[in-house]
């Protein structure tokens, strides 16, 4: 009789067997993933990642993977709300490069990519996904005022040619300039952090640690998004006062509490 994955993945962590462990999660998260619980699926990944680094083990590179994904998702989401079609663009651009890993949501996931990118003038990106989309799942492509604005970008591929380039920032390893959101060094094929507020690659002199998830953070970046949180509850009328909610496990971040990294040097 096949057996709960959960107490499987208890068993191991309890046995200190943290490479089962790391694949079990993997096997729990992937489930999730495929029934569409894309931010469950995350928490199981993010939680058995703090485990593994609490004891000093070597995270696996797939499920640092499949955490960027999942996160960079829901800050796509959280963009499009906040009216930044560019940097949701852009993560939606990396989720679409997956999309294979999004099953449930397939259609849903490059529909989306289609509208962000073009609202953000991306052109090229745009005609190549709506051509995906009308080639592969044009019947299931709804309602039916998306997919004919969809079929109409395909017919006017002169004018989708060309993406804006993406700003640059440098390299945190190579120290040259790449572009903001990828997140593997073009010199060593190293991985780069991933910053949790923003999606984009880390810099070296603007780096911070959540005291929550002790996941890297731009720094400037993170004093916004504790300013707009703080707004927020203030309208509100939240007695949380100068506290603002972390991105992946909501819990109360106050300013004083982020961790440099240049405090650790």
């Amino acid at each position: 009789v096949p057996k709960d994955p959960n107490y499987i993945y208890r068993l191991y962590m309890a046995l200190k067997k943290y490479e089962d462990a790391s694949k079990t999660a993997l096997i729990i998260a992937k489930q999730e993933q495929d029934m569409g619980n894309y931010n469950l699926a995350r928490t199981i990944i993010y939680e058995t990642i703090r485990q593994l680094e609490e004891c000093d083990i070597n995270v696996p590179l797939q499920m640092r993977n499949q955490f960027v994904l999942l996160h960079s998702y829901e800050l796509a989401r959280a963009r499009i709300q906040a009216q930044d079609h560019m940097s949701a663009a852009r993560l939606f651009l990396r989720v679409a490069q997956n999309v294979s890993k999004f099953p449930f949501n397939l259609v849903g996931i490059l529909t989306a990519t289609v509208i962000e990118t073009k609202r953000a003038k991306l052109y090229a990106s745009c005609y190549e996904y709506a051509v995906m989309l009308m080639s592969q799942h044009r019947k299931s492509i709804q309602p039916e005022e998306v997919r004919k604005s969809i079929e109409g970008i395909v017919r006017r591929k002169s004018m989708y040619t060309e993406d804006i380039p993406e700003e640059t920032s440098l390299c945190p390893i190579s120290n040259q300039p790449i572009e903001e959101t990828l997140l593997e060094c073009p010199t060593t094929r190293d991985a780069i952090p991933m910053c949790i507020i923003t999606g984009k690659h880390m810099l070296l002199n603007d780096w911070c640690f959540c005291p929550n998830t002790h996941f890297p953070a731009l720094y400037s970046e993170y004093l916004k998004y504790i300013q707009v949180e703080k707004d927020k509850n203030a309208r509100k009328n939240d007695s949380d006062g100068d506290v603002a909610r972390d991105p992946i496990l909501s819990k109360n971040v106050d300013v004083m509490d982020i961790k440099l990294s240049t405090e650790d040097e």
